[in-house]
């Protein structure tokens, strides 16, 4: 059974949607693989659903962020919200220590630069690596303050400090067209996955 548990910390309802492939699927403190950054552009879930199995990503939170690399990076707000939810929800709660990031061509977030498809990869790539690199140097800092200022159970404290020790683990992903020379339509049949690392 493949799962998708998704935390829509933008949204304005404070509740958690539930998205599944195959049968249902409950907040729980069990192992998940990762969690997934992909842009809130719902068009191109499918393809990033699609990438996150193929590398062993079977039960994934997702925290949908605009732009998802982009504005990790140019949103404090956005970037505390989701060090927070993946500290708080993922690290604590799941014991995930792997993040997937997943950019999409053809985004809204990027559309007012007026850049070429290949001027825009070129610049969110620079943005993924980036995101990495602020991911993997907020995320301890952030687990460690966690660990200090916040009452848990035994099992979350247990999730935080393996986290903390295995450090943590960023893949990421680009959604690109398969005719670069044009915008897209229709995602799930003019687009490919390609890895970033």
């Amino acid at each position: 059974i493949v799962r998708f548990f998704v935390l829509p910390f933008f949204s304005p309802c404070n509740v958690f949607l539930t998205f599944t492939t195959l049968g249902g699927c409950l907040l729980s403190h069990g192992k998940y693989d990762a969690c997934g950054v992909p842009c809130i552009d719902g068009a191109y879930f499918d393809l990033f659903q699609a990438a996150a199995i193929s590398i062993g990503g079977n039960m994934v939170d997702v925290m949908p962020i605009p732009g998802a690399s982009k504005d990790l990076l140019m949103s404090k707000m956005a970037a505390h919200r989701f060090v927070q939810s993946f500290v708080s929800v993922s690290a604590a709660k799941h014991g995930v220590n792997h993040i997937i990031l997943c950019n999409h061509l053809c985004c809204g977030a990027y559309e007012s630069l007026g850049l070429s498809l290949p001027e825009e990869e070129a610049l969110q790539r620079e943005h993924i690596e980036r995101a990495r690199r602020f991911l993997q140097d907020q995320v301890p800092m952030a687990i460690r303050h966690w660990l200090k200022e916040t009452e848990m159970s035994p099992g979350e404290q247990d999730n935080l400090h393996n986290v903390l020790g295995a450090g943590i683990d960023i893949s990421a992903f680009i959604i690109k067209p398969r005719d670069m020379s044009k915008r897209i339509s229709d995602p799930a049949s003019e687009c490919f996955t390609d890895c970033v690392f």
